[in-house]
């Protein structure tokens, strides 16, 4: 796998998918916000890959993935469910990136960490949607985990996508409104 297959799979979920929500209403308009930064990171990461930029690329690709999955995940858009690395095989890049590798995964480390650190579920207690930001919350902490753990095994393009995919996930979610920032707002989409 590189980043141009990482490309594709995006492209293909993305132009499967379709807004899942009532024509007209807020439910729709969210929908078509995902789709449409999904979209946009897709444009954005071909940008980077037919540069000769893989990192970028392999970034913007899973981090369009996290806010596809996740507007899946509420119910708000009807796309694919594979995940884009299953098998969990290495992440490849074309040499003499690796300094911008390493910088660019340990920001992105970082950041979802704070921002991890900066939000909690918005819903009340006692409604469904309170499950839901949970789990997208979990869901974003198991991917800063995932990445961390392909750290370890020095697979950075793949820790890099962990961490991207997890933050698409978290700003997917505060955009639907049901996780709500505490701090550092800075760090989301919004």
């Amino acid at each position: 796998m590189n980043a141009e297959s990482l490309g594709n799979f995006l492209e293909e979920k993305l132009i499967s998918s379709h807004v899942f929500a009532v024509k007209g209403s807020y439910a729709e308009k969210t929908a078509l916000e995902c789709k449409n930064m999904a979209d946009s990171y897709l444009h954005d990461g071909r940008g980077f890959y037919n540069s000769g930029d893989d990192v970028n690329a392999a970034a913007s690709f899973t981090y369009a993935m996290g806010w596809l999955d996740a507007g899946r995940f509420i119910g708000i858009i009807d796309a694919d469910g594979k995940y884009f690395n299953e098998s969990g095989d290495e992440i490849i890049i074309r040499p003499g990136l690796d300094e911008h590798l390493n910088e660019k995964t340990g920001r992105y480390k970082r950041m979802l960490t704070s921002a991890l650190e900066s939000v909690r579920p918005g819903p009340d207690t006692e409604s469904t949607m309170y499950n839901a930001s949970e789990k997208i919350i979990r869901n974003a902490e198991e991917h800063l985990i995932s990445g961390d753990e392909f750290q370890n095994r020095k697979m950075t393009v793949n820790a890099l996508a962990e961490f991207s995919y997890g933050y698409g996930w978290l700003d997917c979610g505060v955009r639907a409104g049901i996780i709500i920032i505490l701090k550092n707002r800075g760090l989301f989409t919004v």
